[in-house]
């Protein structure tokens, strides 16, 4: 027994020898570990799940832990920061991008400029048979009759260098040329928005906005020295490809880096607010320098600089999640976590749906009637606001008065346009604000129509112009973010890649009825931009609201909608207006 009793305490006291090491080894570890956390950088701090972990991982280093909780990138957004210093930074970028985006989608209203001429006196003509004193411009019954005088008969009011109508003689026989090399770059730009759309989907948005900025760029440049009208405009149809490519990315990268709560703000309002004011500063430079190679010079070569902020540019978060680069995309993240000064969350990513279940087709809008209906007022409204829009700005020398403060004044009203848009459709809604700015604006186009623009009542036609001009801002507006919920989210991005191409061939269409149908009559251009706008507003009524519904994620949601059934519970908001 003793020999027993002596074994058992000699173990007695090895197994608390052994604890006694085991509980210093546990104090070494926890101290490691300790040290590891200090030295983490503040506020993102590394956690043992990354952002596209699968939950089921959590049972590697705690079977007992829950997994943690799924949620989509808005809801990440929210707890990461909505509109940080992060996102703040990334829509500078986007924006300053956007400024020369924005000259060239009117700088042909300048460059392809049509100045009054006079006579010259120079061929044996008498004073009685032209009056050299007198000024003739579009509209004065005069104003054709140097098609049929010998070309030293008669002189533009400004110099050659003016535009490539004054420098290379688009008048008479070539005066559609100016309008065709516009129709183009509209045409080359929904060609680059069909194109360059399924190139940024496979290849990611990011490289598709660098390719076409620096493009757009270089093709602009290019023009400057250019001595033939058929190579400028084959210019014109590349420069409106690369357009297409940088506003099918700006506005979906805008949009995507910002929390629920501002998406409005930032693709929206801001860019709209952007878009406004460098029309202003395109006004501002064709003034100090009316030549249109010194315009496009200026308006394209010093923006080559801007080619350096891809370099701190990420790729879309949602592209990369879709493609399924979870290490990029929690990369991106955990930078806008970082620098928005915001603590990592305990959540993950929930995974893209399967392939099977992304796939959608176009010809799924017309599987039912009053769904095709809907989809078909949707296209002509779209093409019927990129004509008039447009067509405004285009026609902004016909109001009376000076063509770069009458050009100014259409386009400073798209400031309060963008305001109003966020105020009115989330208040009364994106039907009624749709229907009521283009019956408005479809009226004044025609109160245009009816002032003789050599009469006294100049101001009332331009007061007419401005108003026309905010209305359709708001309805394109409007008109973008009622058909984005619209249509159903499995076939989205094609639906609204479509109805952009649409609103592109609108804009190809504005500068013949805005300009060209001018040289018949004074009052067609408005007359007829008025009646379309007018038809539009009354086909809208067949379009259901979408105020406070619930997203359309299916074809089968969509048909629902349209016949009044619930097809999925109201989305509740709390956390999105709390965070």
């Amino acid at each position: 027994f003793k020999q027993t009793s002596n074994m058992e305490n000699e173990a007695y006291l090895a197994e608390e020898e052994f604890g006694e090491k085991s509980n210093q080894n546990q104090r070494i570890d926890v101290e490691e570990e300790q040290k590891e956390i200090s030295n983490t950088p503040k506020g993102c701090k590394e956690d043992e799940d990354t952002a596209f972990s699968n939950p089921s991982n959590t049972e590697n280093s705690d079977s007992q832990s829950e997994p943690l909780k799924q949620v989509d990138v808005d809801e990440f957004l929210i707890h990461i920061g909505q509109f940080g210093r992060a996102q703040k930074l990334l829509l500078l970028m986007f924006y300053l991008l956007e400024v020369p985006h924005s000259y060239h989608t009117l700088s042909w209203f300048f460059t392809g400029h049509s100045p009054p001429w006079r006579c010259s006196l120079t061929n044996n003509l008498t004073r009685a048979q032209c009056n050299s004193t007198a000024v003739y411009d579009i509209g004065d019954p005069f104003y054709e009759q140097r098609c049929f005088m010998e070309r030293d008969a008669w002189n533009y009011t400004l110099p050659r260098s003016y535009s490539i109508v004054t420098e290379w003689d688009l008048v008479c026989d070539k005066k559609e040329y100016p309008f065709l090399a516009n129709s183009l770059m509209w045409i080359g730009w929904a060609a680059g928005a069909f194109v360059l759309g399924f190139v940024s989907d496979k290849y990611g948005r990011k490289k598709v906005l660098m390719i076409s900025f620096s493009g757009m760029i270089t093709f602009a440049f290019t023009c400057a020295f250019l001595h033939q009208f058929w190579i400028y405009a084959l210019m014109a149809f590349l420069i409106g490809f690369c357009q297409g490519g940088i506003a099918l990315t700006i506005y979906v990268m805008a949009s995507e880096f910002v929390g629920p709560k501002y998406k409005s703000l930032a693709s929206g309002a801001l860019t709209g607010l952007t878009y406004t004011l460098s029309l202003c500063l395109l006004s501002f430079q064709s003034w100090l320098m009316p030549e249109w190679r010194k315009l496009l010079v200026v308006t394209s070569f010093p923006y080559l600089i801007l080619l350096f902020s891809f370099g701190l540019m990420p790729e879309s978060i949602r592209w990369l999640r879709l493609n399924l680069k979870s290490q990029e995309c929690e990369d991106v993240l955990r930078s806008i976590c970082q620098f928005n000064g915001r603590k990592w969350p305990d959540i993950v990513l929930r995974p893209p749906l399967k392939t099977e279940d992304r796939n959608g087709s176009l010809f799924s809008l017309f599987t039912h009637s009053r769904l095709a209906t809907n989809t078909l007022v949707q296209g002509f409204v779209w093409f019927v606001i990129g004509q008039v829009y447009f067509g405004i700005s285009l026609a902004s020398d016909q109001l009376g008065g000076n063509i770069y403060r009458d050009f100014v004044l259409t386009s400073l009203v798209g400031i309060p346009g963008n305001i109003l848009v966020i105020v009115l459709t989330n208040k009364y809604g994106r039907k009624p604000t749709l229907i009521g700015s283009m019956a408005v604006g479809s009226f004044s186009c025609i109160g245009v129509s009816l002032i003789n623009p050599l009469s006294e009542l100049i101001w009332l036609r331009v007061t007419f112009g401005m108003i026309g001009q905010l209305c359709l801002a708001l309805a394109f507006s409007s008109m973008y973010s009622w058909s984005l919920e619209l249509m159903p989210t499995i076939i989205r991005s094609q639906a609204i890649g479509l109805l952009g191409v649409l609103i592109r061939f609108g804009g190809s269409s504005a500068p013949w009825v805005s300009q060209w149908l001018e040289h018949f009559h004074y009052t067609l251009p408005f007359a007829v931009m008025g009646s379309l706008a007018l038809v539009a507003s009354g086909l809208c009524v067949r379009l259901p609201e979408t105020l406070n519904v619930p997203t359309i994620e299916t074809i089968d949601d969509a048909k629902r909608h349209l016949k009044g059934e619930e097809f999925a519970k109201p989305l509740t908001n709390n956390i999105i207006s709390n965070a």
